[in-house]
């Protein structure tokens, strides 16, 4: 395996000219053959500037990007203590190193240049820039103070330009309420519920760090990981669902991760949601049928056994606090005191019944409703596309109306991700969704459909350029790249960066660069 990674990457250095960059000029951009333009430099993005550059051998691909920073989900998204997740990106640098791309950060699509405009520059324009916004409950109370929305509270502590001026103050709560239960959820329980001794002296030891001194060690920023050390007063974290287990979007290697942190004592609710032997016949057979959601079942129990193994006499842990997978509550409202600040969360009680019509459930309510005392709240339900322009958007589904990736009524505008599928998946789905679409394509072209347009002989860089929009190159980015890698090493993150969140002083690292 070892040889076989080093014969491919120093093929790709070959390939590619890794280390004297290429920059193709407008002329040899204008003899070549087809031109696209990719909007999104996160994983879609870079799988479909694969597929593209793969498929048509002669094409050259612009990517733009509303910040100076590439990999948007895997930078902004991914949990910091994930770093084995965020490896792809070497895979999209040498990509980055392609004679035929070019990178356009800091450029914002709608403002600094419009879809129409990037139609008439190349043959096609691909729209790959993910699920930007976040899904609202619509429910009252959303706007408490202590309620936050997943996105914004993970992009905080992952160094989101959009939420540097974000900030928590977490050194106070005590029951936290995460509503909806998917990976992100299990994440931000994890990052909260984390052992809160001091780790500093041990870091550089021998022995296998522990969860606290690998967040010290990743890309976490700095005023995020002081404000989670403060929350020394949790003592409960509650993730709540409105149906069962079985309809969970757990992984099974997120649960793992969760339930083996040392300072948790577990909890299911209720009980018998995980109990087998109460499972009606269509739920066994959806067990049968999956072997994924039967293992996750297997883990939840294994884990509440080893509780009830441990000896009643022995010396209970000061630091542990309650995590409770919550099942059958759909949340009516946030609850707040007269100060607008969040108190609980009251929920209607709901229960799975079988469907008169097929072999599958539907939801109904039971007319029981619940409070969950809590003064902290995540709501973490999906998230959704942003509508662009006029481009056409399925504003329920979150997503651009497409078919195989082609939009609807919109010659030479193609979508990819999960602005194309709904923000839902793992990051590794976008390579098959991104591969469709430019098959798709290629389809269209070698049928002989094609746009026929006067492409504008004047190159977008001396559009943008005119406009007075400071274009960040990928040269500019691995500037960045170093610079935030050499603030990471002043504080001792074993290898990892120190993000730089506001955009101006990205800006200003490069103007210093150039200065020197």
């Amino acid at each position: 395996r070892f040889l076989h990674t080093s014969l491919k990457r120093c093929n790709n250095r070959l390939r590619y000219n890794v280390g004297c960059r290429l920059y193709t000029t407008t002329e040899t951009r204008k003899k070549g053959g087809q031109k696209f333009s990719v909007v999104g430099s996160g994983p879609a993005g870079f799988y479909t500037l694969e597929s593209l550059l793969n498929t048509f051998p002669d094409a050259t691909v612009d990517m733009f990007e509303r910040f100076p920073t590439p990999f948007g989900l895997i930078r902004f998204g991914v949990a910091p203590d994930h770093p084995e997740v965020k490896v792809i990106t070497k895979k999209f640098e040498t990509l980055a190193q392609n004679p035929r791309f070019r990178f356009f950060g800091n450029v914002s699509i709608g403002t600094d240049i419009k879809i129409s405009e990037l139609l008439n520059h190349y043959d096609n324009v691909v729209l790959a820039y993910g699920s930007g916004a976040e899904k609202k409950l619509g429910i009252p109370g959303e706007s408490l103070k202590g309620v936050t929305a997943s996105r914004q509270f993970v992009g905080w502590y992952n160094g989101d330009p959009e939420f540097s001026n974000v900030s928590y103050s977490l050194s106070s709560i005590q029951n936290v309420v995460i509503v909806g239960q998917g990976n992100v959820s299990l994440d931000i329980a994890r990052l909260l519920l984390r052992d809160h001794s001091d780790p500093d002296k041990k870091i550089f030891s021998k022995r296998k760090k522990t969860f606290l001194e690998n967040l010290h060690q990743s890309d976490i920023v700095q005023p995020a990981l002081h404000e989670i050390l403060q929350a020394k007063n949790l003592s409960s974290v509650s993730i709540v669902g409105r149906r069962g287990p079985l309809q969970s979007s757990f992984t099974n290697k997120e649960i793992r991760e969760v339930l083996n942190l040392d300072n948790i004592q577990f909890q299911v609710s209720p009980p018998e949601s995980i109990d087998e032997s109460l499972f009606d016949s269509i739920d066994l057979k959806s067990l049968q049928s999956d072997r994924t959601k039967k293992r996750m079942i297997q883990i939840i129990r294994q884990k509440l056994d080893d509780q009830k193994q441990i000896s009643p006499t022995s010396t209970p842990n000061p630091k542990t606090a309650q995590l409770v997978f919550q099942y059958f509550l759909k949340p009516l409202q946030f609850l707040g005191d007269d100060q607008n600040r969040l108190t609980g969360i009251e929920f209607m009680k709901t229960a799975l019944v079988p469907n008169t019509t097929n072999d599958d459930k539907i939801l109904i309510d039971t007319g029981e409703k619940v409070v969950l005392n809590c003064d902290f709240a995540v709501t973490s339900i999906g998230s959704a596309g942003k509508k662009i322009e006029d481009v056409p958007f399925d504003e329920k589904k979150g997503v651009v109306k497409n078919v195989k990736g082609k939009v609807e009524g919109r010659e030479g505008l193609w979508v990819s991700g999960w602005l194309k599928t709904g923000g839902s998946g793992m990051i590794g789905a976008n390579k098959w969704d991104a591969e469709e679409t430019v098959r798709t394509m290629d389809e269209e072209w070698k049928g002989g459909i094609r746009r026929e347009i006067e492409k504008k002989e004047e190159d977008v860089r001396e559009v943008l350029k005119e406009r007075g929009v400071e274009v960040v190159e990928w040269g500019d980015w691995e500037k960045i790249d170093k610079e935030e890698m050499r603030r990471g090493k002043e504080m001792n993150k074993g290898g990892e960066r120190e993000k730089i969140r506001d955009v101006l002083e990205m800006i200003k690292v490069l103007k210093d660069s150039r200065t020197k």
